[in-house]
């Protein structure tokens, strides 16, 4: 027992004496504060979220910008087919142009459509060949579609008695011309002869021979102003409106017939004549021409065999109406 104090009471004085020269410090204890470290690494892992989270971001606002520019693209996209499909159509009108032109050339020189014969529809007064020459088409050497229609119609109503022309192409190499003439209504003496007129005041010919229509005496027409397949002047084509209003009344009473002529001097007296019945009516102006003509009917049934004058030239309501007889 007394050895072990002795070594005890040993160790003792070791740990108590002091070295001179050397100063030794007590072991600190290491204290790991658990709080700091868990908020480093909450830090830690906040800052690497944060920078996931602004990459993320930025990718968002990459692919948002993209999608944003994509509009454009497309745009640009759209135009350029627009571009596209019209230089096809460009392409395609230049074909067909040139399709048409190699056609029309084709139809110009081939020897298939080359007239061989002109029909003629409606003609009275002219005969079929004066048509085809007035035409200036030539059969067996013009192309069907060599020549233009507008010419061929101008060419055939240079003839006064020509008042429409349709033209037709009858593949593969016929013309037919359709013919409207007109006809003579009325008759103008002149110089010993006689001017044909139309009921629309169309001069047509000129004449020695005396047609069975009623001549119309009191126009201005003078040789000065006559030319043959125009209209007469308007004074004249009132005048002449007239006289077809009284032809008109005459034919509703069956007397038109028996006109020989009538005179349009005095638009307040119109004088009409009948030569067969022997008989001169002084008709007065245009107005109440129904119940003038009516009266006229009578008169001349009336009267039939003598000759004489009518005067109803006053207001047929008023004034008598009477047939004077000639001795």
């Amino acid at each position: 027992m007394a050895k072990t104090n002795k070594k005890k009471e040993k160790k003792d004085n070791m740990q108590n004496e002091i070295i001179i020269g050397v100063t030794t410090k007590p072991k600190e204890k290491v204290r790991v504060d658990k709080k700091a470290t868990r908020t480093k690494t909450s830090e830690n892992v906040k800052k690497k979220q944060g920078k996931k989270a602004e990459k993320n971001n930025k990718k968002i606002t990459s692919k948002n910008n993209k999608k944003i520019k994509s509009p454009k693209k497309k745009i640009r996209s759209e135009e350029e087919i627009k571009k596209l499909n019209r230089k096809k159509i460009i392409i395609s009108i230049c074909i067909l142009f040139f399709i048409a032109l190699g056609g029309t050339i084709y139809y110009l020189t081939t020897p298939v459509f080359d007239i061989a014969n002109i029909e003629v529809y409606g003609n009275e007064k002219n005969s079929q060949d004066t048509i085809i020459s007035l035409s200036k088409l030539i059969i067996g050497e013009e192309n069907i579609f060599a020549f233009r229609s507008s010419d061929v119609k101008k060419n055939i109503q240079e003839n006064p008695y020509v008042d429409t022309v349709t033209v037709k192409r009858k593949l593969p190499n016929i013309v037919q011309l359709y013919i409207t003439e007109r006809k003579v209504a009325y008759q103008i003496e002149y110089i010993g002869k006689y001017i044909y007129l139309d009921n629309q005041g169309y001069t047509l010919e000129i004449n020695e021979e005396k047609k069975d229509v009623p001549i119309i005496k009191g126009f201005s027409l003078t040789k000065e102003t006559l030319k043959l397949g125009q209209r007469l002047n308007n004074e004249d084509l009132l005048k002449l409106n007239t006289v077809s209003k009284i032809i008109n009344y005459c034919k509703y009473n069956t007397i038109e017939n028996k006109i020989t002529s009538l005179d349009v001097t005095d638009s307040t007296n119109y004088i009409l004549n009948f030569e067969e019945d022997k008989k001169i009516v002084y008709l007065g102006d245009a107005s109440n021409l129904s119940q003038r003509l009516s009266l006229l009917k009578t008169i001349l049934k009336d009267e039939k065999g003598n000759k004489g004058e009518i005067f109803m030239n006053g207001d047929v309501n008023k004034d008598k109406v009477y047939f004077k007889k000639e001795k």
